[in-house]
């Protein structure tokens, strides 16, 4: 029985020797000492750029992120979603700040912090003057390829057609009647508007858009990491005073 109960004691011991320890998130959210944040500089919602530098929402809470680490603040810019999504398994950052949606399985994200209210930019012109009416046969609606109002539209438009460019074009195609609406974020819309005759955004919204920090996939530590920063910067107000800070319409902090 003696001999029986030490095999048993050796036999748990390698087991246990042989079980990795517990994952360390900030090794694998600054694995170099800096916390490379991931930018969508496409996004005036989330970032702005100023004298070459970038300001706004997401700049402030990776700021804060960092902060916590106890980790220099390094950002790494882009100009829309679909290259921040391509650059994750390239390694290029440690978190990223970009909307949630579940057909970006290339990333894992975090609890959102803030949501933001995607409507439409109509002109006078328009078929289209109530959101009621975006959904019916020979309607069509601009969007950027590949953002969030792409690929929730994409999901739940039965009748309506999507016409896909670029944030930089989308403009343009609305004004010369070559599209109903402009479908994006309030932000972007409300300072598209003026430079468009007899535009107007209309009001309510489509989608609650929500924002999150995201994490290269299989990072299960910094996950969790990540989501504790989320519930303390929502509990103290530090996504609220971002927010205003940032003046940015239609967003609120995420329930």
């Amino acid at each position: 029985m003696r001999i029986r109960a030490l095999i048993a004691l050796a036999a748990a011991l390698v087991a246990a020797c042989a079980t990795p320890p517990p994952a360390d998130p900030s090794r694998q959210l600054v694995p170099g000492g800096k916390l490379r944040v991931g930018l969508l500089y496409g996004n005036p919602a989330l970032v702005r750029l100023q004298d070459g530098q970038p300001t706004g929402i997401a700049v402030d809470l990776g700021r804060a992120l960092a902060r916590d680490l106890g980790a220099e603040f390094v950002p790494v810019g882009y100009q829309n979603a679909v290259a921040v999504l391509d650059s994750a398994a390239r390694g290029e950052w440690d978190v990223a700040f970009i909307a949630y949606d579940p057909a970006r399985t290339q990333v894992r994200f975090a609890t959102p912090y803030m949501e933001i209210e995607n409507t439409l930019l109509v002109t006078a012109r328009s078929p289209i003057q109530d959101l009621a009416e975006m959904d019916v046969r020979g309607r069509r609606i601009v969007v950027q390829s590949g953002d969030s109002a792409d690929l929730y539209l994409t999901r739940t438009l039965k009748q309506a057609r999507l016409v896909r460019t670029t944030h930089a074009a989308a403009p343009g195609m609305l004004q010369r009647g070559e599209v109903d609406a402009y479908a994006a974020n309030r932000l972007r819309l409300t300072e598209v508007a003026p430079t468009i005759a007899s535009s107007r955004v209309l009001p309510g919204r489509f989608l609650a858009l929500p924002q999150t920090i995201a994490v290269p996939p299989e990072r299960e530590a910094a996950l969790a990491y990540v989501n504790a920063f989320v519930a303390r910067a929502k509990a103290s107000g530090e996504v609220q005073r971002a927010i205003d800070r940032a003046g940015i319409a239609g967003a609120v902090v995420a329930p």
